[in-house]
């Protein structure tokens, strides 16, 4: 019976830690005909822009949404409500009122100064094409109008 009374409590410190959005935020990668699009469904804790970031949105590790920032590539994780059309590299992101589309140019935040390991964004780096894995990503919410 002594075992029992370890087990009660164990079992919902994991539920617990299971259900806490903390520094993880839910992710979802959206495919768009090959294309593949990384979304927050949720901010995790220190999820506002404080950074700015800027480049040319294109293809990264051959299918992921992403830019150059600096010498480094980096994926763009967009913010939660985000929605995707088309497909291919035709794709359009509809980000807070905002179009983006690949080759063109783009303004915004981000939480970091500098990319960040897939580690930062929950299970991303299992979610995501194995060409992307490798890349760092930037956690991205574009300028206001």
């Amino acid at each position: 019976m002594v075992r029992h009374r370890f087990l009660v409590p164990l079992l919902a410190l994991a539920f617990t830690g299971a259900c806490s959005n903390g520094a993880h935020p839910d992710t979802e990668v959206v495919d768009a005909g090959g294309t593949s699009v990384l979304v927050l469904k949720e901010l995790g804790e220190g999820g506002s822009a404080g950074v700015g970031i800027f480049g040319d949105l294109r293809l990264v590790g051959e299918r992921c949404v992403g830019f150059v920032m600096g010498l480094e590539t980096a994926l763009l994780v967009f913010p939660p409500h985000t929605s995707v059309s088309g497909s291919g590299a035709d794709v359009v992101i509809h980000v807070q009122g905002t179009d983006l589309r690949l080759g063109e140019h783009f303004t915004g935040g981000s939480r970091s100064g500098a990319p960040e390991p897939l580690s930062h964004f929950g299970d991303l780096g299992k979610q995501i094409p194995s060409s992307c894995r490798g890349l760092p990503a930037v956690a991205y919410t574009p300028d206001p109008h």
